[in-house]
């Protein structure tokens, strides 16, 4: 697996394809709002995790609010590759670039019922 910088220019349709993987339930358009712009200002990083010719996950960091000095960390993982710590490896490869980035720290928001990213956070 490779791990590169998120570009919509190059990983649109791959970014979506992922998220129809994960929320089958969405619509096409709820699906390609995820493959947003990486130069809108509270955008700080997004990773992608990739597999062959298709993305694993992503995971991405936000500022909360344009003042804010603090951090919101998401990810997401295709339904194939849970459990097999493609979110913990994504973490770990840009948490040098995020830990000193906000200095009011980092959130991770997840469901109660979400117990892999209750344990990865």
């Amino acid at each position: 697996m490779r791990f590169v910088a998120y570009r919509k220019s190059e990983h649109k349709t791959a970014v979506i394809e992922l998220f129809r993987e994960i929320y089958p339930d969405w619509t096409i358009y709820e699906c390609a709002r995820m493959a947003y712009d990486e130069n809108q200002p509270a955008h700080h990083l997004t990773l992608l995790a990739i597999s062959g010719e298709n993305v694993a996950g992503q995971l991405n960091v936000f500022r909360v609010a344009p003042a804010a000095e603090l951090g919101n960390i998401g990810f997401h993982v295709h339904p194939h590759w849970r459990g097999m710590g493609v979110a913990a490896s994504m973490l770990y490869r840009v948490w040098e670039a995020i830990t000193d980035a906000f200095a009011d720290g980092l959130v991770i928001q997840t469901e109660k019922s979400n117990k892999a990213s209750i344990n990865l956070a």
